[in-house]
């Protein structure tokens, strides 16, 4: 079976969307992000990072609004005895982050705000993969086609056309290994008069009802494998074989009339086959390279041989640093509004409360003496 996702957005624009597909930018190495990171000297250090992933909703969600309260956090966590930066430069400070713009002149005083600084960079790099891979999906794929992988799901869609091959045995083995789906199958084949020759298969108006979702077609792999990527230039689209395989036994039969050693050399013979790996030999003559227009292409090898696809999981351990981050720079933010704000305040209260009364009220009289001096004496009449 074969379907396929297209690749080319159905709008009027595409010969825009082309020409930015295909530009330096994203030609050369589409998968490589340029990221600037602010050091704590303030200078800058590159990294060409290659991730382009769909991230999920949620956690995209959630680092948004980290991201909002973390210029925040920079205002709040700052020492009595040291620069304190006002809520405006916080702001253009993160800002200016999340645009890769340097900042020379603008130090970081505190231990929450440098952990929280690190932390926001690994933020906005997610940030700018997240849109990245967004705009690369909605650019390169125009819908996403139901990927078939039985004959169940052939059976349950009405609209689907299946197709066959024409005089070879694949039909009869088939009814043989699934009697009653495949029948089902076999009765809309012989009523849409979809059994097909080879030329009529490998034809454009066949293969474009495979790249709309509106055609399967059943045969063994090899057929596919070996016909379908010399169009891979041709159909802008992506062809899906089925993950259940069916698998036919293939039994001897020898002649009770020939002798032992006639047996034994067909035997022998064929062994030899198996084992020197003929079958394969003439897979790589029938496909010297590897087909590109194939959805487990994509999976194993999405943009060339030297970049592999990426998921959820190879992330795990980078999420996890970053959460780990925040919960260090909120430890800390704790830590320091315990010890500066309210250990210290009540400290300034109690010595004012120990301090004897004589001592409030010299306090008090040099107080009024500094304020009686101060106001001009009137002039005498």
């Amino acid at each position: 079976m074969a379907d396929v996702r297209q690749q080319q957005p159905d709008s009027g624009n595409t010969k825009s969307i082309d020409k930015a597909i295909t530009s330096e930018t994203l030609t050369n190495n589409p998968k490589i992000t340029y990221v600037k990171v602010l050091t704590e000297a303030g200078g800058t250090f590159r990294t060409y990072i290659g991730l382009t992933v769909l991230v999920a909703l949620e956690v995209s969600i959630c680092i948004l609004m980290l991201c909002v309260i973390i210029p925040c956090l920079f205002y709040v966590t700052q020492r009595t005895n040291q620069r304190k930066l006002s809520l405006y430069e916080c702001f253009y400070l993160t800002s200016s982050i999340f645009l890769q713009d340097p900042i020379n002149n603008r130090p970081f005083v505190t231990v929450p705000s440098r952990i929280t600084l690190a932390t926001w960079s690994c933020g906005a790099f997610i940030i700018v993969q997240i849109i990245t891979g967004v705009l690369r999906s909605n650019t390169a794929v125009k819908k996403q086609v139901k990927l078939l992988n039985t004959f169940q799901e052939i059976v349950d869609n009405p609209e689907i056309e299946p197709a066959a091959w024409d005089g070879t045995p694949t039909m009869v083995i088939l009814e043989e290994k699934y009697p009653t789906t495949f029948r089902i199958i076999n009765d809309r084949i012989q009523r849409l008069k979809t059994m097909l020759t080879l030329n009529e298969i490998f034809s454009d108006q066949f293969m474009n009802k495979v790249l709309d979702g509106k055609s399967v077609y059943i045969q063994e792999p090899d057929s596919m494998l070996s016909g379908v990527p010399r169009l891979c230039d041709r159909y802008k689209g992506f062809f899906h074989i089925s993950n259940k395989n069916v698998e036919t036994e293939y039994v001897w039969y020898y002649s009770p009339q020939l002798d032992k050693e006639t047996k034994t050399a067909y035997s022998t013979r064929t062994m030899w086959t198996f084992e020197a790996g003929v079958r394969w030999i003439r897979e790589r003559e029938l496909m010297p390279a590897p087909p590109k227009c194939f959805t487990f292409a994509i999976r194993s090898n999405p943009m060339d041989s030297n970049n592999e696809s990426f998921s959820m999981e190879h992330l795990q351990l980078f999420f996890c640093t970053l959460f780990f981050g925040y919960f260090l720079s909120l430890t800390t933010l704790v830590v320091e509004h315990i010890k500066f704000r309210c250990i210290n305040k009540k400290r300034n209260i109690a010595q004012i409360r120990k301090t004897p009364i004589s001592i409030k009220r010299g306090i008090a009289l040099n107080a009024s003496k500094v304020m009686t001096r101060a106001v001009p004496r009137s002039a005498s009449p």
